[in-house]
């Protein structure tokens, strides 16, 4: 759908029912701080892959740029959820 209509209203009331969902699990595992740690890693992992899969550098000016942004868009999110979301306490 991104692809197709990157500007549906659709997209919103569906990141807002993933958000939801990731919330409710976040919820149910936090107090497992060996749980949480193993989603912090396996979330990492799978930012770092879609990085790679997301960005060239230049060699010439040495500078990078987004090649696939939904796969870059997918990193944000897995970072973002990871510093934002997951805390062991």
């Amino acid at each position: 759908m991104f692809k197709s209509r990157p500007n549906a209203n659709e997209i919103d009331a569906m990141y807002n029912d993933v958000m939801t969902a990731i919330d409710s699990v976040i919820d149910k595992i936090v107090d497992s701080k060996e749980v949480v740690l193993t989603v912090v890693s396996r979330l990492l992992s799978q930012a770092s892959a879609d990085y790679q899969d997301s960005v060239i550098m230049n060699l010439n000016s040495k500078k990078y740029r987004v090649v696939e942004l939904p796969e870059y868009q997918d990193v944000w999110g897995f970072l973002n959820i990871e510093n934002g979301g997951l805390r062991c306490g």
